[in-house]
């Protein structure tokens, strides 16, 4: 995407704690180092926990907006208040703009495209369990309105995968691309997704093992309940500092948070030699092939 109106791609990324970053095209393939996308205040934007970025005129004023999905909350957007050569965007973001009791928008990332041909770009989005929503554009397409979502894909469910084996569906956290992959001239669905498999990490554990095992979990149990949420306030309180620009309060409590950690991470160092089972994060793309309507077939009526 050309962020700044000057022939060249760009490339524009979320990340997993809420930032986003700019690094602009040098043509050739290159890209400038990362730059951290700012508000009108000059703080960083936000646009949620593992968020993903779209770019997308919404209120036809004939710049791009920026579009923010993510794991855990809706889908939001920030009015650009700059120009199409020089974005600027606002430090509050926005919900998008719906249908009457069309809801809201939730998802992992968003997808502009015309998925029913009307030549109007919709919204498809992928989210965290597998589940892909369209939601039809009945506005204009450089000012959209949503209507509520129709399911392309409903939730996958847990399928246990064993190191080396091929999934048989989709996983969760899933990406969603509309692109005619066959050109048959109806768009189809690239759908990225994140599955974990298992794999035998160590011979069986002995009886003395087993009883260690059985003990130290105990005791991890026992200091988890106390700790636990002390240590996600502090977690809150340090982004809050972060945010503010109060780097020596956020450096303090995240010292305090790894202090109350220490206990937890004793014990999590003497449990990992006695996991038989270790796991491993992969992802895999899925195609899915948009299938022609099938035809209306009138019947005479006498």
């Amino acid at each position: 995407m050309d962020f700044d109106a000057d022939g060249t791609d760009d490339l524009i990324t979320g990340s997993i704690y809420e930032d986003i970053f700019l690094f602009r095209g040098l043509g050739g393939g290159k890209f400038a180092k990362r730059e951290l996308l700012r508000d009108v205040d000059g703080k960083p934007l936000k646009g949620g926990y593992c968020v993903t970025t779209e770019l997308l005129d919404m209120d036809a004023d004939g710049d791009l907006d920026l579009m923010c999905g993510n794991r855990t909350e809706e889908v939001r957007w920030f009015k650009n208040v700059g120009t199409r050569k020089a974005p600027r965007y606002e430090a509050k973001s926005r919900a998008l703009p719906m249908a009457p009791n069309a809801g809201r928008i939730s998802g992992s990332n968003t997808e502009f495209a015309d998925w029913d041909g009307d030549g109007k770009r919709d919204l498809i989005v992928g989210s965290e369990w597998g589940e892909v929503t369209w939601y039809r554009n009945t506005g204009a397409d450089n000012q959209p309105r949503f209507a509520a979502g129709k399911k392309l894909f409903a939730r996958s469910g847990w399928e246990e995968l064993k190191e080396g084996d091929v999934p048989t569906k989709h996983g969760s956290r899933v990406k969603v691309h509309a692109y005619d992959y066959d050109l048959d001239g109806r768009l189809d669905i690239l759908l990225g997704d994140v599955k974990s498999t298992t794999f035998q990490s160590r011979p069986p554990l002995s009886k003395k093992e087993k009883k260690l095992k059985k003990k130290l979990e105990a005791e991890l149990e026992q200091i988890r309940s106390r700790s636990y949420k002390k240590i996600n306030e502090l977690n809150q309180q340090y982004w809050k500092a972060k945010e503010a620009g109060r780097d020596k309060e956020a450096a303090e409590f995240r010292a305090a948070q790894g202090k109350m950690r220490e206990p937890l991470n004793a014990i999590y160092a003497q449990l990992r030699p006695l996991r038989t089972t270790g796991h491993k994060t992969h992802g895999w793309v899925w195609f899915y092939r948009q299938l022609p309507k099938p035809p209306v077939v009138l019947k005479k009526t006498e």
